[in-house]
């Protein structure tokens, strides 16, 4: 999918912490610190018009 959206516009994947290329986090993951993680990184990003998310299930019940 990030290769179809990439030929039309910027498009960037990130891994949460712990899971794919991502290096683990030694404190304990919760819901609050991934929503900070996100939000970090889109601060990083600067996006100039805006942005869509596109997000899957995290598991669980």
């Amino acid at each position: 999918m990030q290769t179809r959206v990439a030929a039309f516009t910027r498009a960037v994947v990130y891994d949460r912490a712990g899971l794919g290329r991502s290096a683990p986090d030694s404190a304990g993951r919760t819901l609050d610190r991934m929503a900070d993680d996100l939000n970090d990184l889109l601060d990083g990003l600067e996006p100039s018009s805006g942005f869509v998310q596109v997000g899957h299930s995290a598991g669980g019940p």
